[in-house]
């Protein structure tokens, strides 16, 4: 991984469940390179977007993140944008949290959980799979599994409407 940067986060979410958090500004440190293997989340906007808020002290989360990789794989040459949010998380500790599980995607340092509270997201891990025009189209909250199979079909039906 290469080094951290700072930058501006506007991301373009406004739905009901999450609060209305239309065009706030937040400065995250990038914990991933910005190059081939994701970009900042200013460009993802008009884009179809899974956010995967997650944490290191999170045990569901460990179980979570190599089915999101693999979503990743399946899903990334087909359009869909990935991020990462790592909430209340040491950068040091995120940074081999991603390491250790070879996370492909961009993912963001949110260590006050100031953004995740915008949002009113829920807990720890939270998967938001986000319509082009900023709708929520999916939520997933909480230690149960993760549902591939309805999500896998959220995820195709999102990536048609794109087409």
């Amino acid at each position: 991984m290469r080094g951290i940067l700072s930058f501006a986060l506007a991301l373009f979410i406004s739905v009901s469940r999450y609060g209305d958090a239309a065009m706030k500004h937040f400065i995250y440190r990038d914990l991933q390179a910005t190059g081939a293997n994701g970009l900042p989340m200013p460009q993802k906007a008009g884009k179809p977007l899974l956010v995967i808020f997650w944490a290191v002290w999170c045990e569901p989360c460990v179980r979570e993140m190599p089915q999101i990789a693999q979503l990743h794989e399946k899903f990334d040459p087909q359009g869909l944008e990935f991020a990462g949010i790592a909430v209340q998380s040491p950068a040091a500790a995120a940074e081999k949290f991603l390491a250790l599980y070879r996370i492909p995607f961009a993912n963001y340092l949110d260590t006050s959980a100031e953004f995740a509270e915008t949002l009113a997201i829920p807990g720890v891990p939270t998967l938001l799979l986000v319509h082009p025009d900023g709708r929520i189209v999916y939520s997933h909250s909480g230690d149960t599994d993760l549902p591939l199979t309805d999500l896998t079909e959220q995820i195709r039906s999102l990536l048609k409407q794109k087409k």
